[in-house]
């Protein structure tokens, strides 16, 4: 089945509050090719993945000298060099003390940049299309007052998996903390939280998610996980 051509004025789709930046022109030279590509194909089942790849990639290195940008992924010379991760800052949100996260935000950097605390949720992954959704989270400042909180559905969610955690004020001390319950507590303090505090978060089943991450704080660790 081929690909349908966009036209003027048609809406393109958005990844939750930002826009897929796209030249119409450009991007329907590209379907255009992948449609030809496609068509001679045939069976792909008796394809890898890699030989997909370099048959699509052919025909995009012949649309033009220009590269092909969709939402930050460049289409240039022969495949896929360049990609851009989409970025959220907290404090540029309209209401930074609380934020929700939508499977639309899939694969996006969260900055956590507020000294004082965020409570970010993560709204409901129960359906087989969120699936795979991928979230990271920065601290990019340290938290000194409140504490920021990744939290699931309450009393649906969970969270498995485990995070590292360093101890800055003792030489730097590792300890690792299996993950467990729906909430991770970040006080700047001895839960994690200080600047290059990081965790990764992905779905892997129905309101539950895989947690790995590393988490600078001061003092012998306390609770990370808890239930809410």
């Amino acid at each position: 089945m081929a690909i349908k051509l966009l036209t003027k004025g048609e809406a393109l789709p958005k990844k939750g509050k930002k826009t897929l930046i796209v030249y119409i022109d450009r991007l329907n030279d590209f379907i255009k090719e992948l449609n030809k590509t496609i068509d001679g194909i045939g069976d792909t089942e008796s394809l890898t993945p890699v030989q997909i790849n370099n048959l699509i990639t052919q025909k995009i290195s012949g649309v033009g000298e220009d590269a092909l940008e969709i939402d930050g992924l460049f289409i240039k010379d022969n495949g896929f060099t360049q990609y851009r991760k989409p970025i959220i800052k907290i404090t540029d949100t309209a209401t930074p003390a609380t934020y929700d996260l939508a499977n639309s935000e899939s694969n996006t950097l969260i900055l956590l940049d507020r000294f004082n605390g965020t409570n970010l949720r993560l709204n409901p992954f129960s359906a087989d299309t969120t699936l795979g959704a991928r979230f990271e989270f920065l601290c990019t400042e340290d938290i000194t007052v409140n504490t920021t909180i990744l939290r699931t559905l309450t009393g649906a969610g969970s969270i498995i998996g485990h995070v590292v955690y360093v101890d800055t004020g003792n030489s730097n001390a590792q300890t690792i903390v299996r993950a467990s319950g729906n909430q991770i507590n970040l006080n700047g303090g001895n839960t994690g939280g200080l600047i290059g505090s990081h965790i990764e978060m992905t779905v892997v089943e129905n309101n539950k998610f895989y947690v790995k991450g590393t988490l600078f704080g001061n003092g012998a660790v306390g609770s990370i996980f808890t239930t809410q």
